[in-house]
């Protein structure tokens, strides 16, 4: 078996925390190893994250928010397909679990 094949890199994670006075403070957030279980080779320490909100809680994503009933999902020119609008469906029809709306019969 070829050395190069063996050798799998693994990775910390770090995220700089800034402070006023310019000072900075680089901590480790997680890890990556090919190592790790199938499904588990990135793991995060959510408990240490500082998000940009200065909370240690997970912001949810606007993105991916599905729309409410009666909506459905209006993509924005030169965005992500992740991030929409939600627009009001059009009268006789009605919108389903996929935020897509449905012609009533």
């Amino acid at each position: 078996m070829n050395q190069i094949e063996n050798l799998q890199a693994e990775y910390d994670i770090f995220q700089i925390w800034n402070f006023p006075n310019g000072f900075g403070l680089k901590v480790k957030i997680g890890e990556y190893s090919p190592y790790f279980p199938h499904g588990q080779q990135l793991h995060l320490y959510e408990d240490v994250i500082e998000w940009a909100t200065g909370s240690r809680q997970m912001p949810s994503s606007v993105c991916s928010a599905d729309c409410g009933p009666g909506y459905r999902k209006f993509l924005q020119e030169g965005i992500a397909a992740c991030c929409f609008d939600c627009i009001p469906c059009p009268e006789n029809e009605v919108s389903n679990e996929t935020s897509e709306c449905l012609l009533l019969r």
